[in-house]
């Protein structure tokens, strides 16, 4: 029971502020504190929505006066005349002339009726729903004292709405190896992933129907489903992840289903084909690093040719590396990066990249969970599964503001330092964001849990003095260690080694 006067007062004024801006704009403000509802569902349009033909409309009590009893206004927008009429200001009549609706109005049912009927309505069940025309949904309270609702705004207490024939939920899906999708309706096409034996995979949906006011009844799934008429897996509720499933060989297609309240059903699918993986070469150096042959003066970065030779001359000291079948240049792929079945065939691989035009940002860009079904069409990371499997990962290269591991991050989220665990969206003073960063590449398979970046840039005025190539690394020359055990292990190092 509210008793607070204070409380009544900023009731009536919170009701008729917000009433000013809509169709009940005309009326006077409350002289007196009365009950109302508060719709939460379909949720508060910015503009007039759309819902479909079966919608359910849920309420919670205002701050006004304690709530008795409600009932409900559902009506095409008919003005006085008995004519069909979508500009017609009904809200606004019904607050200046609520006796012209007496009749429209559904019974009184207690509020805190014990089946629920006192703060919700499904409209569409025994109501004429009609395609393409608007409606009017309203909900008025009174109260022990006989005070009724007398106000009624479109953000508060009532809806006005368009009536469409929605296609379905929207459904995504996500999977952290395997990124995410969005589907609408029935999807004729799945999203196809290729994996190598013996990846565990779990996946996990939500659905949404409220663009349209619907609700979710329910989800179900299941792998290679021969007919779908006849498939005959409850909808449940609870039913928004799969169990963990493992294959071998073969091509598997997963099928997930929503359905809303009105039987609107979504379907989305990701087939998944097994890939060989036999990993019976040694090394695989990925050249993601585009430069060119210029003059060398700064040496701030290697021409073309110098990285290449670079790299080709360590990568000749893995046995059976040849230069022909162990390179691949993403410059020369259309900055598209390995594919999965190459990458099977290596036991170890050596990955220099750059910031930009190379193929790692696509590949290592992860998707929060919160915003799934955004990417569905770019490359999967297959890093991590290359290291499940049992390979070994050399990445380096350019580590600019955008570069690197940040390559991870949404643009918005490169903003260092920052969090992998608690900010992958964007910084933040706690951790009530998105948690799934701890299944991003660098948390989870480099023990990384924060992310730095110092911005610098290169000068080459008359303030900076000539530079010599030996001032660009920190060591010049290396001394032997004979007191130590591994270095004692290898006879024949040399006492020095100069770098430059």
């Amino acid at each position: 029971m509210r008793t607070a006067t204070g409380t009544y007062i900023l009731g009536a004024l919170f009701l008729s502020a917000l009433t000013a801006c809509d169709e009940s704009s005309v009326q006077p403000i409350l002289p007196l504190p009365e009950p109302y509802v508060v719709i939460d569902q379909p949720p508060v349009p910015t503009n007039t929505p759309f819902y479909s033909q079966y919608t359910i409309f849920r309420w919670r009590e205002g701050y006004g006066t304690e709530i008795s009893r409600v009932r409900h206004l559902f009506t095409q927008v008919i003005d006085t005349l008995c004519e069909y009429n979508p500009g017609f200001n009904l809200l606004g009549d019904l607050n200046s002339n609520p006796w012209r609706y007496e009749d429209a109005w559904s019974a009184w049912r207690p509020f805190d009726a014990p089946d629920g009927s006192g703060r919700m309505a499904i409209i569409g069940d025994y109501e004429e729903v009609t395609l393409g025309r608007y409606h009017i949904f309203a909900v008025q309270a009174i109260d022990d004292e006989q005070q009724i609702t007398t106000v009624f705004s479109t953000q508060i207490n009532a809806r006005k709405f368009g009536v469409t024939n929605p296609v379905g939920p929207t459904l995504k899906l996500y999977e952290p190896i395997l990124r995410g999708d969005k589907i609408i309706g029935i999807s004729l096409f799945p999203l196809k992933r290729e994996l190598p034996p013996g990846v565990p995979l779990t996946f996990r949906w939500i659905a949404d129907a409220s663009s349209y006011g619907g609700e979710i009844a329910g989800y179900r799934y299941g792998w290679d489903i021969p007919d779908f008429e006849a498939w005959d897996a409850p909808y449940l509720l609870r039913c928004t992840s799969s169990l963990e499933t493992i294959f071998y060989a073969g091509v598997h297609t997963l099928y997930i289903e929503a359905i809303d309240q009105a039987g609107k059903v979504t379907r989305g699918g990701v087939e998944i084909t097994i890939v060989p993986w036999p990993m019976e070469r040694s090394l695989l150096w990925v050249d993601d690093f585009p430069s060119a042959d210029f003059t060398q003066i700064l040496w701030a970065i290697p021409t073309e040719t110098q990285h290449d030779a670079f790299w080709v001359d360590i990568c000749r000291r893995a046995e059976g590396f040849d230069p022909l079948l162990d390179v691949y240049d993403t410059q020369k792929n259309g900055l598209r990066p390995p594919s999965i079945e190459e990458i099977g065939n290596y036991k170890n691989i050596i990955w220099t990249y750059s910031t930009s035009y190379c193929a790692w940002p696509e590949l290592v860009y992860f998707t929060p969970e919160s915003d799934i079904g955004q990417d569905s069409r770019l490359a999967v990371n297959y890093l991590p599964i290359f290291l499940m499997k049992g390979g070994h990962l050399w990445t380096l290269g350019r580590g600019d503001l955008d570069g690197g591991l940040a390559s991870i991050l949404k643009p918005q989220a490169r903003v260092f330092p920052m969090s992998l665990e608690c900010e992958l969206t964007g910084n933040s003073n706690g951790c009530d964001g998105d948690p799934s960063g701890t299944l991003s590449f660098p948390y989870k398979d480099y023990c990384i849990t924060m992310i730095d970046k110092v911005q610098g840039s290169i000068r080459d005025d008359d303030d900076m003095p000539y530079r010599y190539p030996y001032h660009f690394d920190v060591m010049t020359h290396a001394y032997s260690d004979a007191t130590d055990h591994y270095t004692a292990s290898h006879p024949g190092l040399p006492s020095r080694l100069d770098l430059w």
